[in-house]
């Protein structure tokens, strides 16, 4: 990313240069190498490598767009059937949860066996 350069001499400014081009095209994967930045700085600060603070702090998260792509019924099937046949029965119950019920992934996570009733 940012070549040889000292971890001392990045600042903010060039981050946010970075993040700016990088965005135009990507920018969730922006937003993720901020992050990545961000917990690499704090590493190197808490062991002495490097002496100035976080520069990622200064910038805000770029806006990133909802995924809008539908799966098709033969991509579902063939994932599910994929998982299956590897054994992987709780993910496949998981997802066939989250498809009939359009039901966030957080929410099909935290679902416990009381919650499982005879009715719909």
């Amino acid at each position: 990313m940012f070549g040889p350069a000292s971890p001392d001499t990045i600042s903010s400014p060039v981050i946010q240069m970075y993040m700016d081009a990088r965005g135009q095209q990507y920018p969730t994967a922006a937003n993720r190498e901020r992050t990545f930045l961000s917990i690499i700085y704090r590493w190197g600060k808490a062991r002495g490598f490097v002496s100035i603070g976080d520069p990622t702090k200064a910038m805000k998260p770029l806006k990133e767009k909802q995924g809008v792509r539908y799966v098709e019924d033969s991509e579902y099937l063939a994932f599910y059937t994929w998982l299956e046949s590897r054994g992987h029965t709780a993910y496949a119950a998981a997802i066939e949860i989250s498809y009939l019920y359009d039901a966030r992934q957080q929410d099909v996570l935290a679902l416990k066996r009381q919650d499982i009733t005879d009715e719909d």
